[in-house]
């Protein structure tokens, strides 16, 4: 019965992410290599999920300009298990244009594996 309910629980988390398209999420490890790209980065930053997946998010979505700032902050959210402050930033798209989004963190920490960023 418990597995079955933590099926569900999962099963419905990942619909979540996966499918309401106003929500962009990205999962992302320390070197800011993206694991995670799901339906709505597609669709606000024009790269498939297969297209994002494995590079650098300084590569996808990270205007120059703010590189050096962003990996500064996620060294410090790795640092402290405090999130880098919400905050409206202006990213990149995929053919070049800006963005301007509410960027808002999270880490996610299982023992004895890399944490992973969201």
């Amino acid at each position: 019965m418990a597995s079955a309910a933590l099926k569900e629980g999962e099963l419905r988390f990942r619909k979540l992410l996966n499918e309401i398209s106003s929500v962009a999420v990205q999962g992302y490890g320390a070197n800011l290599e993206t694991h995670y790209w799901n339906q709505a980065s597609e669709i606000l930053y024009g790269y498939t999920a297969s297209e994002a997946i494995g590079r650098p998010l300084t590569e996808l979505i990270i205007p120059p300009e703010m590189v050096a700032g962003v990996k500064n902050a996620v060294v410090g959210m790795l640092g402290s298990d405090y999130p880098i402050p919400t905050e409206e930033l202006p990213l990149m798209r995929k053919d070049g244009s800006r963005i301007d989004v509410i960027s808002s963190h999270a880490i996610f920490r299982v023992p004895g594996r890399a944490p992973e960023l969201f």
